[in-house]
């Protein structure tokens, strides 16, 4: 259940070769074309946007390569995919989104990342921009989903106090959560920062006809980590340039945490991690995003 932060990694080779650490500033790049999406204003095609970004669907075009004269063409590097393009919303914006990138990059070098986070594909320097895997659902939009169901239910006093969703899928979607928490803390060694509904990402899990559906059929991810900080250890210092930013959800904060936005000597710990994914679960159980 807590595997020690110093387990050897098959990721932690390639993770030097490519002089990805968390001492360096090494950044995973994307190096495709991009194609943003038009919606049918002929505008480009949003996800959604936040305090410092916007994301815009997008689509990757591979580069076309070059052939020195008497080699044959080499075959295309990847294929056309539907991509989520996290762009700054203003100009101070683009350190925020920078520092996101390397975050990204050492958590998608993190031994069992793709169970747990949006897949990152790179940083885009030309548009200082990330580009992730497009994952439109969120759990905001499934809590909103299930609430409206659950109104249209004919109200039972046995089931009166029930989670929204049932109880075999919502305990099957905390048992994943709490899964993620724990990599993020014991694994990653990193805090999130700003946990909540809106951040957790839903991948629909693929089944067949030989495997059970499962109760909760989508595999939650963890995105924005925008206000993520290390873990300190006993020889570094508690990281505070990243926890003064606005980008707290009072809802999902934990108390001691709204001190924050006026100190900057206040950083998110594990331990307000905790308080805001069991604000998140409480908001999953009552179908009520306000709380």
């Amino acid at each position: 259940e807590r595997p020690p932060r110093s387990t050897p990694s098959p990721f932690q080779n390639l993770a030097k070769q490519t002089s990805i650490s968390k001492d360096n500033a090494g950044t995973l790049q994307f190096t495709d074309d991009l194609e943003i999406c038009q919606d049918e204003n002929n505008r480009p095609a949003e996800f959604g946007r936040g305090v410092w970004s916007i994301v815009y669907k997008a689509r990757s075009l591979p580069r076309p390569q070059t052939n020195l004269p008497g080699t044959p063409p080499s075959s295309p590097t990847s294929r056309s995919q539907v991509l989520a393009v996290k762009a700054p919303l203003r100009r101070d914006a683009r350190p925020v989104l920078k520092a996101e990138a390397s975050t990204l990059t050492r958590l998608t070098f993190t031994q069992g990342h793709e169970h747990y986070i949006v897949p990152f594909h790179g940083y885009s320097a030309e548009l200082s921009a990330l580009v992730m895997t497009a994952v439109p659902s969120s759990l905001a939009l499934y809590i909103e989903e299930q609430s409206q169901l659950a109104r249209t239910r004919r109200p039972a006093t046995a089931t009166m106090f029930d989670p929204v969703q049932g109880p075999a899928s919502y305990q099957e979607l905390a048992r994943k959560l709490i899964a993620g928490l724990n990599w993020l803390h014991q694994v990653a060694g990193v805090v999130h920062g700003d946990i909540k509904p809106h951040n957790i990402l839903l991948r629909p899990i693929d089944t067949d006809e030989c495997s059970e559906n499962p109760e909760f059929p989508y595999e939650p991810l963890f995105a924005d980590f925008s206000a993520t900080v290390d873990i300190p250890t006993a020889d570094a210092p508690l990281d505070t340039t990243r926890a003064s930013m606005p980008s707290f959800t009072p809802p999902f904060t934990a108390p001691e945490m709204l001190a924050s936005l006026t100190s900057t000597e206040m950083a998110p710990t594990p331990a307000s991690d905790v308080f805001s994914l069991a604000a998140t679960l409480l908001a999953t159980a009552t179908g009520d995003l306000l709380l």
